[in-house]
């Protein structure tokens, strides 16, 4: 890994130890919605506003795709009971 790369993962706490989750995208969210707010010109602003919008979009769909994984089981999936008999 090159230095910036393990900047970043000090930074945000992301490594080997911690994935990322549903909450990770929506504070970056929330983060551009700030942005936004406190952004100088109505370009910046409108650039923020979808940047949050993208984030919130990935963060409600990752939940989504949390709550899937969550309740799966894989030894109920047909897949794997015909891979183990």
């Amino acid at each position: 890994m090159n230095s910036a790369t393990n900047r970043l993962e000090l930074e945000h706490q992301i490594g080997p130890h911690r994935g990322i989750t549903s909450w990770d995208f929506e504070q970056r969210a929330r983060g551009y919605r700030l942005a936004a707010v406190l952004a100088d010109s109505q370009r910046q602003a409108q650039t923020f506003c979808d940047l949050a919008m993208l984030f919130g979009k990935i963060a409600r769909d990752f939940r989504e795709w949390e709550k899937r994984n969550s309740q799966a089981r894989p030894s109920h999936s047909a897949a794997n009971r015909l891979y183990l008999h």
